[in-house]
């Protein structure tokens, strides 16, 4: 069987079909393709909807971890400026009674 058999087979099977229910198909197969489209056009919009909001929680995040590791910093440089400038072997009199009792084994 070649394809100009085939074609033809088609062709009057088509040609038998009543033209209104060619028409009814087609229509049928053309509010499908509109469906389709605007099915893939709400997909489109939900996909770049989630983008933005996932933009948008990533900008929170880095100004979040921003924020932390500015306060890290200011702490670390704070602790070791009090360390620094802390003198070494603090006096009896600067700490309190109980404690120096027991750091300077009075």
């Amino acid at each position: 069987m070649n394809l100009a058999a085939i074609g033809t087979g088609i062709w009057g099977f088509l040609k038998r079909i009543p033209d209104w229910v060619l028409w009814a198909l087609a229509a049928i197969i053309f509010l499908k393709f509109v469906d389709m489209r605007a099915e893939g056009r709400g997909r489109k919009d939900e996909r770049e909807k989630i983008a933005r909001k996932q933009a948008e929680v990533k900008a929170a995040v880095n100004e979040r971890a921003t924020e932390i590791i500015s306060e890290e910093r200011t702490n670390a440089d704070e602790a070791i400026e009090a360390r620094d400038n802390s003198p070494s072997f603090p006096a009896s009199d600067v700490v309190p009674d109980q404690v120096g009792r027991v750091i300077f084994r009075d």
